[in-house]
């Protein structure tokens, strides 16, 4: 686990709040860890949606273990401060398309995620992880793919802070105005400076 990691954790625990973060592939045994103790104990509670929208069908199932304990034999790396909770989130898609046929082959994903809230009901669990999804999906993915701030050239720390506050700007008038998306507006005024400056100021 990197040190940061640590030091994240130990600030949240040692502030009274709780964590809910994703655990990635990047740690392979801590990963392989929660994949053996989930499929060898009990499952404490479970959420299942489907919903379709958007010409996607959709089934999500998010399944809570409580995590081993301390003195358990096969307790986790005490770095994760405070860890009560191991949850895993499945997903199904297929899109549904009148134009497609034969309709898309249906694809599964499986994630993991780690908690220090105990007791937490999946559905609740459920709840938080759809709003950290709706983050990443508002901001966070617009700035790395369509913004390219993970290809950006700057390195200079004021610099590469400034220009990604600049950008968090530009995403948040674009939406006060109407504009859905940041592809579109962009090109909207792209070559139009006087009307952008217009647009900032109202």
């Amino acid at each position: 686990m990197h040190c940061t990691v640590k030091k994240t954790l130990s600030a949240i625990i040692d502030s009274g709040n709780d964590y809910l973060v994703a655990l990635k592939k990047n740690q392979p045994t801590l990963y392989a860890t929660v994949e053996r103790l989930i499929a060898e104990r009990p499952m404490r509670d479970c959420y299942e949606r489907s919903e379709q929208r958007h010409g996607r069908i959709e089934r999500r199932v998010v399944s809570v273990w409580d995590a081993p304990t301390d003195d358990d034999a096969e307790a986790i790396d005490p770095a994760w401060r405070g860890l009560q909770s191991l949850i895993r989130v499945e997903r199904w898609r297929q899109v549904k398309s009148p134009k497609q046929f034969p309709p898309s082959p249906q694809s599964y994903e499986r994630s993991y995620y780690l908690s220090s809230r105990r007791g937490q009901s999946a559905y609740e669990l459920s709840a938080m992880i759809r709003a950290h999804w709706h983050i990443e999906n508002r901001l966070h993915w617009v700035k790395d793919v369509q913004q390219h701030d993970d290809s950006c050239g700057i390195r200079g720390a004021e610099a590469a802070e400034n220009l990604s506050a600049l950008k968090s700007i530009a995403l948040t008038l674009y939406r006060v105005h109407g504009y859905d998306s940041y592809k579109h507006a962009t090109i909207r005024f792209a070559n139009k400076i006087k009307e952008l400056l217009d647009f900032i100021r109202t």
